[in-house]
């Protein structure tokens, strides 16, 4: 009996000696593992609201206005901007080389557009009231006015202009929020609400949605079409869903 549970022990040894030498798959890129507390609830960035579906967006999208490491504003999707002289209207220039994920030209019209399905009631988005002193938001939001009527115009297909209800210096830090991020017009008209899914969620920032195990993981990997993608350092980036660390 105790030759028969010694035979056992050393199974069992050399069992788990191969496991560890084994080890877990390596990744065939350079990805970048990031734990999750909780599911997105959308990466539609109209429809999400928590933390973490924040930092898959930020990965993913790219506002107007970004932060620096250091964290300073940086022109982002637009490489400068100008304020007129009262304060109340801001105007983007954006990148020439500014593309989606599919090759599409990053168009002043596509930030409009998502600008203005944020603050329509249909829409029903959490941070509806982000553009609060933007001309007429607050009366799209309350159903007075239409969306069209929002502060917001593409003068031509590089340049959008913000008109403000009052000078307004943190409109800036605003449009860092990946709710102000762009929508690409033509996949929400071919998806709907669903167009924010893997295989159908154009990406005009670093990375784009590879797949989406809900309640398991995200994994998402680089964005050849972004315009600073010679600064991307890292090749992949997976999000674990981990609910007790």
């Amino acid at each position: 009996m105790v030759r028969r549970r010694y035979r056992v022990i050393v199974l069992l040894a050399a069992s788990m000696a191969l496991a560890a030498c084994s080890g877990p798959a390596r990744d065939t890129v350079p990805t970048l593992h990031r734990a999750l507390p909780a599911e997105p609830e959308s990466l539609d960035p109209h429809k999400a609201r928590s933390i973490q579906a924040a930092d898959v967006l930020r990965d993913i999208g790219e506002g107007l206005v970004g932060y620096s490491p250091t964290g300073e504003l940086v022109p982002a999707a637009a490489e400068r901007w100008t304020v007129s002289d009262d304060g109340r209207a801001y105007t983007f220039y954006l990148r020439g080389d500014a593309r989606w994920s599919n090759g599409d030209p990053l168009l002043a019209e596509h930030f409009a557009f998502g600008l203005r399905r944020l603050v329509a009631p249909e829409t029903a988005a959490f941070y509806a009231t982000m553009l609060a002193d933007v001309e007429n938001a607050a009366a799209i939001v309350a159903g007075r006015e239409p969306p069209d009527t929002l502060g917001v115009e593409a003068l031509d297909e590089r340049t959008l202009r913000l008109r403000l209800t009052r000078p307004t210096p943190y409109i800036l830090s605003l449009l860092t929020h990946p709710s102000t991020y762009p929508v690409h017009p033509a996949s929400v008209a071919a998806h709907g609400d669903a167009f924010a899914r893997p295989g159908r969620l154009l990406s005009n920032g670093a990375y784009i949605l590879r797949s989406w195990a809900p309640g398991s993981k995200l994994e998402l990997v680089r964005n050849p079409a972004y315009w600073a993608d010679a600064e991307t350092a890292v090749d992949a980036v997976t999000y674990h869903v981990i609910v007790q660390p």
